[in-house]
C-alpha cells in the first residue's frame, strides 16, 4: 500500500503543471511536435501556441528534452534552419532562458529576446520550457516575423557550447508540411528528416569505401608493391599499375555515387547543415577526378617533364587522401557518431607508411640507380632502371599488403556498424 501511495505522490510531483502536453492540441491550441511525443520531457521538440483575439497576440510555449530547442518561421519549405527567425529555449543546469535568433543570410545569431512579453522559463524534470507572448503585428524595433502572414514552422535541437547553442547534428530538425495561420487553431504535420534513410546510408557507406578503403589500398600499391609483384602482367601492363588504376577508378566512381546520393536526398546543393563537410567533400572528389584524368594523360617515362607529373600526381593523391579523412571526421561529427575509427585509420596509415619507408631505406640494395619509383606506366617498351628488392623484402611487402587490406577493411566494417546502429536509433 505504501509503495503505491508513494508512487502516486511522486507522479503528482513529477507532473508539475509546467509540462507541455498534447492536451488541447487541435482544439484549443496549435501544436508542432515530434513523432510519438506525449510531453516536452520525452520530445525532441514541442511547440504549442494559442491566439488571443482580444489582445491580438499569440502565446507560445517551447520545450524539449535537449539542451536547447529552437522554433523558427520561414518563407519556404526546406529542411534547413537557414532563413529562419524565431526563438530558442536553452537550458543550463536548472536554469532556462529564451533567446531570439535569426539565420537569414548568415550563421545563427542568438541574442536576448526583444519584443516578447509574459516571459516565464523553467526546467521541468530535466526539460527546459519557455513561455512567452508577442503581438501578431511585428513589434517595433524588432525583425520578428509578422504573424498576420502564414509561415512554415521549423524546429531544431541540440547541445550547448558554454552559454550558447551548439550547432545541431544532421537530422536534428524538422519543418511543417504546410504554411500555418497563427490566428486560427489547426493541426500541424511535420516533415522530419531525423530518420536515417537509405540515401543517407548509401552516401556514408560509399564515401567510406571510396576513401577509407579503395584510395588507401591504391596508393599503397603504387608506393610499395611495384617490385613485390615481381614483374607480373595484367592486360599488357605491370600488375601493380593495373591494380592501382582499378583502385583509383573505383575511388572516383564510389565518390561520385556518394555525392549524387546526398544531393538527391537534399534536392540539390545544401551546405546549411553539412558546412565544411560539404566543401571538403567536393574538393576531395575534384582532386580524385583530376588524378584519374592526369594519370591517363601522363607523359612517357623518357619525357623531360615526367618528374613534374610525378611530383604533382603524388602530392595531389596524398592531399586528397588526407582531405578525405578530414571530410569523414566532419561527417561523423554531423551525425553524432564517434570519430575514433577514422582517427585509428589515420594512425594506422601513418605507422604503416613510416615503418615501410624506414625498412626500405635501410634494407633495399640497389645494383643500379633507383628510377622506377617515379614511373606510372608498366607498358613502356623501354627498359627502365629498377630497384632490385631481395626476395625477403618482397615477401615482407606482400605480408604488409595483406595486413593493410585486413586493417582497412576492419576499420571500414566498424564504421559501417556504427552507421547501421545510428540508423536504427534514428528510426526508433
Amino acid at each position: 500500500m505504501l509503495p503505491v501511495l508513494f508512487g502516486f505522490i511522486w507522479n503528482g510531483l513529477k507532473v508539475s503543471g509546467n509540462e507541455l502536453t498534447t492536451e488541447g492540441c487541435g482544439s484549443t491550441s496549435t501544436c508542432f511536435y515530434g513523432k510519438s511525443c506525449k510531453s516536452n520531457i520525452d520530445c525532441d521538440y514541442f511547440i504549442k501556441f494559442t491566439y488571443n483575439a482580444v489582445s491580438k497576440s499569440v502565446s507560445f510555449a517551447i520545450g524539449g528534452k535537449h539542451d536547447w530547442v529552437a522554433f523558427g518561421l520561414r518563407d519556404e519549405k526546406k529542411l534547413s534552419m537557414n532563413g529562419n527567425i524565431g526563438e530558442a529555449c536553452t537550458k543550463d543546469g536548472s536554469i532556462a532562458r529564451i533567446l531570439s535568433f535569426s539565420t537569414v543570410g548568415k550563421s545563427p545569431n542568438f541574442k536576448p529576446q526583444v519584443g516578447l512579453f509574459n516571459i516565464t522559463t523553467s526546467v521541468v524534470n530535466g526539460s527546459a520550457v519557455c513561455r512567452y507572448s508577442r503581438t501578431v503585428v511585428t513589434p517595433s524595433g524588432t525583425n520578428l516575423r509578422d504573424l498576420a502572414a502564414n509561415w512554415y514552422l521549423t524546429s531544431a535541437y541540440g547541445r550547448m557550447a558554454g552559454s550558447s547553442p551548439r550547432k545541431h547534428p544532421y537530422g536534428h530538425y524538422a519543418t511543417s508540411s504546410n504554411r500555418v495561420e497563427f490566428t486560427k487553431i489547426t493541426t500541424v504535420s511535420s516533415s522530419e528528416d531525423s530518420e536515417w534513410d537509405t540515401l543517407l546510408l548509401v552516401h556514408a557507406i560509399t564515401g567510406t569505401l571510396a576513401w577509407l578503403a579503395f584510395s588507401f589500398i591504391g596508393i599503397f600499391i603504387a608506393r610499395y608493391m611495384r617490385d613485390a609483384f615481381w614483374g607480373k602482367k595484367l592486360g599488357g601492363n605491370d600488375l601493380w599499375f593495373q591494380l592501382h588504376r582499378i583502385c583509383m577508378v573505383l575511388t572516383t566512381l564510389t565518390s561520385l555515387v556518394c555525392i549524387v546520393t546526398i544531393m538527391v536526398k537534399l534536392k540539390g546543393w545544401n551546405a546549411d547543415f553539412a558546412g565544411s563537410h560539404a566543401y571538403t567533400g567536393i574538393v576531395t572528389h575534384v582532386l580524385a577526378v583530376v588524378q584519374v584524368i592526369g594519370g591517363n594523360l601522363r607523359p612517357k617515362p623518357a619525357n623531360n617533364w615526367r618528374w613534374v607529373f610525378n611530383i604533382v600526381h603524388r602530392t595531389c593523391g596524398v592531399v586528397a587522401l588526407i582531405l578525405a579523412g578530414v571530410t569523414m571526421l566532419l561527417g561523423l561529427e554531423l551525425v553524432n557518431i564517434t570519430v575514433v575509427p577514422v582517427i585509428v585509420w589515420f594512425v594506422f596509415g601513418f605507422v604503416v607508411a613510416l615503418g615501410l619507408e624506414i625498412y626500405l631505406r635501410f634494407s633495399s640494395h640497389r645494383s643500379q640507380p633507383k628510377t622506377e619509383n617515379v614511373e606510372m606506366d608498366g607498358s613502356d617498351n623501354s627498359q627502365p632502371l629498377k630497384v632490385e628488392i631481395p626476395n625477403k623484402n618482397a615477401d615482407i611487402l606482400r605480408i604488409c599488403f595483406g595486413l593493410v587490406i585486413v586493417g582497412v577493411l576492419s576499420i571500414s566494417i566498424s564504421v559501417f556498424s556504427l552507421l547501421g546502429r545510428n540508423g536504427h536509433d534514428h528510426a526508433h
